[in-house]
């Protein structure tokens, strides 16, 4: 199972790019780690797989344009499949370390003429009422598909015909899942997205795409063919941000980013990052973090370094 210490988006699409890639098997079971205080924390992106997780260690907000819950630790969901979200660790919170599967839908069964997908499948994925299933430990009803769904990532992925015992089991959890889904969202379809949805979509795409450049309200209404104040209200109602403010923090998490894993100047990363200036860098970073660039780069440098040599005296206490 691979582990990763934070999820990046694909400027196409803004969806989730994976640590590994699928070509043979739809497929994808990680273990993501977050801190509370690491800015690096999933930003707004959709995607086309069905997310299904598991919260084994700390809590964790999940956002959508309609929704908003802290699940504890023990907890379980499914994000459906094109569903706008993002995840943030909260302040009060111990470090998260959160595993999860991300698989196509088709998995389950194949999308091909005749009955099981679309009595199966479709009738979740094409849900207007279902964006985000939560399975909490307190709940009696959910103790034994969380327990499933925990179990889930013991599999051992070199084993002989993985694929076929992963397929097994998540068909099983899938099915164990319909009832809760279907109390969720009873009847409800989205044959096709709403129209807001698809605008605010294409113009999260837009900002992805032109990251680096000067952007204006105008410039992302233009792309989506809406009004400015319509933009407006749909960073508003959707993602409780403004364009300008959603920007800024898309610019400041990417810079972090460079800022721990590459050795750029501060000034190749604020150009890089869109930001007109190194010292307007600075300062937006500063106001955001309470710290400089370089000061940030050097916390979290000697942060790996402690946490790099930790595990290595355990490797060799575990060897010894």
């Amino acid at each position: 199972m691979e582990t990763v210490s934070s999820v990046q988006l694909m400027g196409s699409g803004n969806q989730e790019r994976l640590p590994v890639c699928l070509p043979d098997f739809p497929c994808l079971s990680s273990c993501v780690r977050l801190d509370a205080d690491h800015p690096d924390a999933v930003c707004w992106h959709w995607h086309r797989a069905l997310e299904l997780f598991y919260l084994k260690q700390g809590s964790l907000e999940y956002q959508t344009a309609h929704q908003k819950i802290v699940l504890p630790e023990g907890a379980c969901g499914l994000v459906n499949t094109g569903v706008l979200h993002r995840t943030q660790v909260p302040a009060d919170s111990k470090p998260v370390i959160q595993l999860l599967h991300l698989f196509e839908p088709e998995l389950i069964t194949p999308q091909i003429p005749g009955q099981l997908y679309a009595r199966y499948v479709q009738p979740v994925t094409d849900s207007s009422g279902l964006e985000l299933l939560c399975l909490l430990p307190e709940d009696p009803k959910c103790t034994r598909i969380i327990r499933r769904i925990r179990e889930s990532f013991d599999l051992d992925e070199s084993i002989f015909g993985y694929e076929l015992l992963r397929r097994r089991q998540l068909t099983d959890i899938w099915l164990d899942l319909l009832p809760f889904v279907t109390a969720s969202c009873g009847s409800m379809t989205r044959s096709r997205e709403k129209a807001e949805d698809l605008q605010l979509k294409t113009i999260l795409v837009f900002i992805q795409e032109h990251l680096t450049e000067p952007l204006t309200v105008h410039d992302l209404a233009l792309s989506a063919h809406i009004s400015e104040r319509s933009c407006y209200r749909l960073f508003r109602d959707c993602l409780q941000s403004t364009p300008v403010s959603y920007i800024r923090c898309l610019r400041l998490r990417k810079a972090c980013r460079l800022l721990v894993q590459t050795p750029d100047s501060i000034t190749r990363i604020a150009a890089d990052c869109g930001f007109a200036s190194a010292s307007c860098f600075a300062s937006q970073f500063r106001c955001a973090f309470g710290c400089t660039p370089g000061t940030w780069r050097k916390r979290w440098q000697e942060s790996d370094t402690t946490r790099h040599d930790c595990d290595s005296r355990k490797t060799k206490k575990s060897i010894s």
